[in-house]
């Protein structure tokens, strides 16, 4: 492992993505930095999702939690599947990307639900200033700013 891939693994939750990675290839075990780690991740359990589960519904669902988490203002918002979206859910829950816990649901981390934010706005155009000017300015919207910039 490089000298940079043991620095990142230094933090628990990374450490943990880690797992999750290597538990599903051990390929690529080397990393520059967190976004690196978690872009391999979704590369592995979203773009390379078994068939019939498409990518885009693996995305909508991820990209749907987020938003969730953001308009709730809590890691654990209310959050029931819709029948199409059920198999995505199912599936993403057995890899460990995220929770269900009764009527509520998570990522597995919070600095995977800044990932999965920043990724939202990255590929979509949109305007993180633009939907956070109403919201509340806590400090936990620090985090999910850096990562989007």
């Amino acid at each position: 492992m490089t000298q940079n891939t043991l620095e990142v693994l230094r933090t628990v939750q990374y450490l943990d993505s880690f797992c999750l990675l290597y538990k599903k290839s051990k390929t690529n075990i080397n990393f520059n930095g967190p976004v690196d780690l978690y872009d391999e991740l979704w590369n592995e359990y979203v773009a390379k999702a078994p068939s019939p589960i498409k990518i885009s519904a693996l995305e909508d669902v991820l990209y749907q939690i987020a938003d969730a988490i953001r308009q709730s203002g809590t890691l654990k918002p209310v959050l029931s599947p819709s029948a199409e979206k059920k198999q995505s859910f199912d599936y993403l829950a057995s890899c460990g990307l995220i929770k269900i816990d009764g009527c509520t649901v998570s990522l597995f981390h919070q600095s995977f639900y800044d990932y999965a934010i920043a990724r939202k706005y990255s590929s979509s155009g949109k305007s993180l200033l633009k939907d956070i000017s109403d919201d509340f300015q806590g400090l936990e919207l620090r985090t999910t700013v850096k990562a989007v910039l």
